[in-house]
């Protein structure tokens, strides 16, 4: 009989794509399935992710993946965006809906919530968090215990999405600090714990306990049982790999929806001012901070790009293939400097004779704002001596051009490897180190 690939299994959770991986032992992807799976309304009639739809996808790949006869998976482990509570009753059943964080947050409980726990910036700095409404994950707790407290009655747990996708195969749960760390309001990054908020609200019961271990509990993979990691926030995950390969110092752009650079080797917690200009902090797996600044990068690009479409009468794809290769010729990339925005200014369309060009107008304000974001996480000087380019724009030629174009004196390095988010978190159970030695390198 012939023998068995040994595996590592990571499913990743994304606001857009749900992804799944087998890595080899050499870390190299062996198979791969992935799924867009649509949104549902929550009881405001508002998009939500459909927490049920994934948890069924993810056990039927977890299936198929039983019956390929040509794997043995030893591990498995989650990414998942970091802007997500799962609720659950004391039966461990899912409550109310895994929110949107673009979901409005009422001006009315935030003047309520920084009438009793502010000022407003004394907070923000504390947590390492501008305020963000909904996508400050703490604060969704806060709107459901005002805003539906019938629902809240029924509240016995609150996982973090990345936590409750390892839950949904280990039974277990627990909290651990990369999804803690990521822009929740929830931990105070002076004290290293809970802010005392969470503590007034009555939040921190429901969050089970802090674990540093790289993994928390067991699932069964056929007629036995394998690791389950504690799973990691997808920016938090993308980060293990680079630290894993560089001694640093560099930054790591982390692209998708949201454009996150990282800094794992900034020297000081945020000042007011960077606050102001929407750095904040996450954390590594240990606890250790972690500067980062946000660009709405994909949101904002995605945006474009169907205005563009509409007014042009082309499909997304046609139009990306089309700037592909056309970003190949310099002299395409250079035969104009405009710059436009067709969301804001719907009117600019008018001046532009074909879609490629207007694409390329609208592309280059959406590059200079995500430069300045980079440049904001690099600390007070702004040098830049590597940056690492990870994620869905790395795919993007016109757009990496254009970054490079923007920093000439930093080296700009988009490793050729598979999803370094899903290669992070695979790495981080660090399985093969124990049972195959010999094999490990990427």
């Amino acid at each position: 009989m012939k023998a068995k690939l040994p595996c590592v299994a990571v499913f990743d959770i994304g606001r857009t794509n749900k992804k799944f991986l087998l890595f080899d032992s050499r870390y190299q992807p062996v198979h791969q399935a992935a799924e867009a799976i649509p949104d549902r309304l929550d009881e405001d009639g508002e998009p939500c992710e459909d927490i049920q739809a994934i948890a069924r996808w993810m056990r039927q790949v977890w299936r198929q993946v039983e019956e390929k006869e040509d794997v043995e998976v030893l591990a498995l482990n989650i990414s998942a965006h970091g802007a997500g509570l799962v609720h659950l009753n004391e039966a461990g059943q899912v409550v109310g809906h895994l929110y949107s964080y673009l979901k409005p947050f009422p001006d009315k409980l935030r003047q309520q919530f920084f009438d009793a726990y502010g000022p407003e910036a004394e907070l923000c700095l504390s947590t390492a968090s501008p305020y963000l409404g909904m996508l400050n994950s703490g604060l969704q707790l806060y709107w459901i215990k005002y805003a539906r407290p019938q629902l809240f009655h029924q509240i016995a747990y609150s996982l973090h999405l990345p936590q409750y996708a390892a839950y949904l195969f280990s039974g277990r749960m627990c909290s651990e600090y990369t999804s803690i760390g990521c822009h929740t309001l929830m931990w105070d990054y002076t004290r290293h714990d809970y802010h005392h908020w969470m503590k007034a609200e009555g939040f921190e019961r429901l969050f089970p306990p802090v674990v540093s271990s790289k993994w928390y509990g067991y699932t069964r993979f056929r007629e036995g049982m394998i690791p389950v990691g504690t799973g990691l926030h997808d920016s938090s995950a993308a980060l293990l790999t680079y630290l894993s390969l560089d001694d640093g110092p560099f930054l790591l752009l982390s692209t998708g929806t949201w454009g996150i650079t990282l800094n794992p080797f900034a020297q000081h917690l945020l000042t007011p001012e960077e606050l102001k200009h929407d750095c904040l902090l996450y954390m590594l797996p240990s606890g250790r901070p972690v500067k980062a600044s946000r660009y709405f990068l994909g949101h904002l690009h995605d945006e474009q790009v169907e205005r563009i479409c509409k007014h042009f009468a082309i499909q997304p794809v046609v139009l990306l293939n089309t700037v592909q290769a056309r970003s190949m010729h310099p002299e395409w990339m250079h035969q104009s400097a405009i710059e436009a925005d067709f969301v804001n200014h719907p009117e600019q369309l008018q001046h532009f004779d074909s879609p490629e060009e207007a694409y390329l107008a609208c592309l280059r304000p959406l590059v200079k704002a995500q430069v300045k974001a980079v440049r904001l996480a690099a600390e007070s000087d702004g040098r830049i001596p590597r940056l690492y380019v990870d994620g869905g724009f790395t795919r993007n030629r016109a757009f990496m051009q254009l970054l490079h174009e923007a920093l000439p004196q930093t080296r700009i390095i988009t490793p050729d490897m598979p999803d370094g988010t899903m290669l992070g978190a695979a790495r981080y159970l660090d399985i093969f180190s124990t049972h195959y030695p010999q094999h490990v390198q990427v």
